[in-house]
């Protein structure tokens, strides 16, 4: 069975509303590195991490410039708190799983028949890459138009309940200690392509919590979850 991306690469450009020039950036940015057999380099990669980087930067300076712009007169703190909001993995993984995504990532077919196109760090990742192939075929403000009409626009104020575990369990901690909680990766398991990672969050030198996730941003959020029930239940 061909790749979906191989036969119809215009479905997905159609989706977006952009028109690719430079149709390699578009298939690079749907390569998944577990894809050995498409492993010759291009100039940007032989998969799509050179692109998630770019992607990354530029999803956060466009966010960054249209908070800018709209609210003059919210603080650095506000502001950064609204961004990192938006470009969330979370936010990206809906996104892409409304886009259906996952139907058009290249990758090996062990990871196609386990599902794993469609797993959340994966999807997020993906979306950042389409964002830098946008960005380096039509620039900065083709990229801005479809990071908006794919993600919306961001939240004009931050919802509390959504504010991510680590960041409330950071304020929690600071508050009475005056020290961050940190992050310690304690194993991982699995295959190259879908890695399940163990992390621990430390408070001082104790660990209080820890928990698995499919990147160590997941595992670090869910060990931060724990950690906030934890030291809530002991106040």
């Amino acid at each position: 069975m061909k790749d979906r991306i191989a036969i119809d690469h215009t479905s997905l450009a159609r989706l977006i509303d952009y028109q690719f020039k430079d149709i390699t950036l578009l298939t690079t940015s749907l390569t998944h590195r577990s894809r050995l057999e498409n492993s010759s380099a291009n100039a940007h990669g032989p998969n799509n991490e050179r692109l998630e980087f770019l992607g990354d930067a530029v999803l956060s300076l466009v966010t960054a410039n249209h908070l800018y712009r709209k609210f003059g007169s919210m603080n650095e703190g506000d502001l950064s708190r609204l961004r990192a909001q938006f470009v969330c993995q979370k936010n990206l993984y809906e996104a892409a799983k409304n886009l259906g995504l996952g139907d058009y990532i290249l990758s090996d077919k062990a990871m196609r028949i386990s599902g794993s196109t469609q797993a959340k760090a994966i999807l997020a990742d993906a979306l950042e890459a389409l964002i830098g192939a946008v960005f380096l075929d039509g620039g900065l403000a083709a990229a801005e138009e479809v990071i908006f009409r794919i993600l919306g626009y961001p939240a004009t104020e931050m919802v509390r309940n959504e504010k991510d575990a680590k960041t409330r369990l950071q304020e929690m901690v600071q508050a009475s200690t005056k020290n961050a909680p940190k992050y310690v990766v304690l194993e991982s398991h699995g295959p190259p392509h879908a890695p399940t990672f163990l992390v621990g969050v430390t408070v001082g030198e104790t660990i209080v919590a820890k928990a698995e996730g499919e990147s160590k941003k997941t595992a670090a959020q869910n060990a931060a979850i724990l950690a906030l029930d934890l030291l809530s239940k002991r106040n």
